[in-house]
C-alpha cells in the first residue's frame, strides 16, 4: 500500500516491449534481487529495495482481493498471472503483465520470482475496469451464480419443450420426438457433457479473479487463460 505521506500523480510511466521487470522476493514478500529495468521504472535504486517489502510499488487503486488471489495461488505451489498498476516512488505509476512463479532450491520453497512485461492497452483497460468494480462492490453475482442460474433455466426449458410435446402432439408422436431428441443428445454427448465437465474441472484450477481480464469471461475463457498462463511461462523462461 501507498506509504501515508506519498503523493499519488495522475501521471503514466512508459516502458518499451523489449524490456522485463525482474525481481525477486523470499517467502514472505520482501525484495533480495530487482533488476536495473525494474528500479529505472520504479525510480527506486538497487539498496532502496533491497530487504523492503514488495508492498513499497503497491498503488492505491489495486484492490486487496488482487493480491489475496496472488498469496492463494502461490501459497497453493501454482503459478500467478495478473496485470498490474503499481506505483513509482515519486507518485506516478506504471502498468505491468506480471507472471510470478514460486523458486525452489533442493525441493525447498526459497521464494518467489516476477517477471513483469508491457501490457497492452486492451489489458489495461479491462484490469482499470475490473479493479474499480471491485473496489466498489459492483461485480455482481458469482460466477458459480451465473452457472447455477443457467442450468436452472436449461432445465426447466428442457422440461417445458418435453411436456408441451406431449400435450400438443400425443403420445405417441411425443414418445417419437422424445426418442429423437435422446439420440440427438447421445450422438453429441462429448459436446454436450464431456467437454462442460472437463472446464468446469478446469475452473477448479483457474480460479483467479484475473481470468476476466485475459479473456472474455464465457465458457472457453478456462482454457485462453491456461494457454496464456502457459505463454507466460514460456516468456519467462
Amino acid at each position: 500500500m501507498a506509504r501515508r505521506d506519498q503523493e499519488i500523480i495522475d501521471e503514466e510511466v512508459f516502458f518499451d516491449e523489449s524490456e522485463q521487470l525482474v525481481s525477486i522476493t523470499d517467502t514472505r514478500g520482501v525484495i533480495t534481487y530487482a533488476n536495473e529495468d525494474f528500479c529505472k521504472i520504479a525510480g527506486y535504486t538497487q539498496s532502496e529495495l533491497q530487504r523492503k517489502n514488495h508492498n513499497i510499488v503497491r498503488h492505491p487503486d489495486m484492490p486487496k482481493a488482487a493480491f489475496k488471489d496472488l498469496w492463494v495461488e502461490l501459497e497453493a505451489g501454482n503459478h500467478w498471472q495478473g496485470v498490474v498498476k503499481n506505483l513509482c516512488k515519486d507518485g506516478r505509476y506504471y502498468w505491468v503483465n506480471a507472471y510470478v512463479t514460486p523458486m525452489y532450491e533442493d525441493g525447498v520453497l526459497t521464494g518467489y520470482q516476477s517477471v513483469r512485461v508491457k501490457p497492452s492497452d486492451e489489458l489495461k483497460q479491462k484490469a482499470a475496469a475490473v479493479y474499480q468494480a471491485i473496489n466498489e462492490n459492483k461485480l455482481g453475482i458469482s460466477e458459480q451464480s451465473k452457472d447455477k442460474v443457467k442450468k436452472l433455466i436449461s432445465l426447466i426449458t428442457a422440461a417445458f419443450i418435453i411436456v408441451s410435446t406431449f400435450l400438443n402432439l400425443g403420445l405417441y408422436w411425443g414418445c417419437a420426438i422424445l426418442v429423437a431428441f435422446i439420440i440427438l443428445i447421445a450422438s453429441l454427448f462429448d459436446e454436450l457433457i464431456t467437454l462442460p465437465r472437463y472446464i468446469n474441472q478446469q475452473k477448479q484450477k483457474y480460479t483467479s479473479i484475473c481470468r476476466v481480464i485475459y479473456t472474455d469471461g464465457g465458457l472457453q475463457s478456462v482454457l485462453e487463460f491456461r494457454e496464456s498462463l502457459y505463454q507466460a511461462r514460456i516468456r519467462t523462461i
